[in-house]
């Protein structure tokens, strides 16, 4: 049976996978306008809601699917260093100190979508439990000079790309020195 196209939008099938998938994409479409345009009263407080619980779901799903795809890609081209886990955790670096320098710059980003974005997506990116995992395997394969270059550069370049985060948002929106 063919879709129709004219009149109120029917599927072929009632409860089809197109529809379920269409009224999953209103929830979310809904979930993140509220947590864009949370009222201010919502802000201020400190308990647990709904939309910035599913922010953070959502936002660690995204990140964590981020930090497969950069193991799946850079973890082959050379074996005996895990570059997905160090791109994730630098990338993850240089994101916050994005999100850090604008969330100074924009404050009227809600609270929710501030954590949507820094627990969620960037504490689903990053990954602290995989580095030591992959560090601690270095150490037990006798390793030690891998090991320590492991955690220098993970650490060294993480903060190095948060601090440059931060200064490319001072730079970009024209606030030489990274002074606000």
């Amino acid at each position: 049976m063919p879709l129709r196209l004219t009149g109120r939008p029917r599927f072929a099938l009632p409860g089809s996978a197109i529809a379920g998938r269409l009224r999953w994409l209103r929830w979310w479409t809904r979930a993140a306008h509220a947590l864009v345009q949370a009222p201010r009263q919502n802000r201020e407080t400190s308990g647990v809601d709904l939309f910035s619980a599913s922010g953070i779901f959502v936002g660690a799903g995204l990140g964590a699917l981020l930090r497969w795809g950069l193991g799946v890609a850079l973890n082959p081209v050379f074996p005996t260093v895990p570059l997905g886990t160090l791109a994730a955790n630098v990338l993850g670096g240089l994101l916050m100190g994005l999100a850090l320098g604008l969330f100074t710059q924009f404050e009227g980003l809600s609270p929710a979508m501030r954590l949507a974005i820094t627990t969620g997506f960037l504490g689903g990116l990053t990954t602290f439990s995989t580095f030591s995992a992959e560090t601690v395997t270095l150490i037990m394969r006798g390793e030690y000079g891998w090991a320590g270059a492991t955690v220098a550069s993970h650490v060294c370049a993480s903060l190095v790309a948060t601090f440059a985060g931060i200064g490319l948002v001072h730079w970009l929106l024209g606030h030489p020195g990274g002074t606000t």
